[in-house]
């Protein structure tokens, strides 16, 4: 998909805010591409660096711990479920999420 199509695409979706989405999402990618190490070392990097926009912007301020983390968790999965489907993320992962979500419906 070309560049402009993806603007397009999140400026339909999120109209003004379509650059923070693509601020953010750089900033976990980079976030997780620093952090080296095992998966899990990843997955905290990317739960700080998305914590910490967050707290920047004011995000989630009223919910508990672990629907925060929840929320967030939820936004990893879709976000590394989008990279899968434009080929960004490792061949061997994108096996994985492509499996039906919902393999019932």
């Amino acid at each position: 998909m070309s560049p402009f199509l993806i603007n397009l695409a999140l400026n339909f979706l999120f109209g003004s805010k379509g650059k923070e989405v693509i601020d953010l999402a750089q900033r976990l990618i980079l976030a997780a591409e620093n952090a080296g190490g095992s998966g899990e070392e990843k997955f905290r990097a990317v739960m700080t660096a998305l914590s910490q926009y967050a707290q920047e912007h004011g995000l989630l301020a009223n919910f508990p711990q672990p629907l925060r983390e929840a929320i967030f968790r939820l936004v990893i999965e879709a976000l590394v479920f989008l990279l899968s489907k434009q080929g960004l993320i490792n061949t061997h992962k994108r096996a994985y999420y492509e499996q039906p979500t919902f393999p019932w419906a």
